[in-house]
């Protein structure tokens, strides 16, 4: 599911809306033990919540129902330190 969930974010991530994401585990994963997913956090760039719900809902995630869109916390964030990606999806 997550090579899905890559291919449908590339053209998005493409228009520079989305500028940090990934997943939330219960505690850090150790190598070679099964991580306990916890959740997701992204973030995106755009002028209103509205315009972050619209981009939430049509995630393949949220249409396919990995994520539970009841418990979405759309959230104002100004970030004090960003650094490039050194990876590609």
């Amino acid at each position: 599911m997550a090579r899905v969930h890559y291919d449908g974010i590339k053209p998005l991530v493409t228009t520079g809306k989305p500028i940090a994401g990934g997943a939330i585990f219960e505690e850090h994963p150790e190598e070679g033990k099964d991580a306990l997913f916890k959740g997701s956090v992204v973030a995106y760039s755009g002028n209103s919540a509205e315009e972050a719900r619209t981009i939430i809902e049509k995630d393949v995630d949220a249409t396919s129902g990995v994520w539970d869109l009841s418990k979405t916390q759309i959230l104002p964030y100004v970030p004090a330190v960003q650094e490039p990606l050194l990876w590609q999806i």
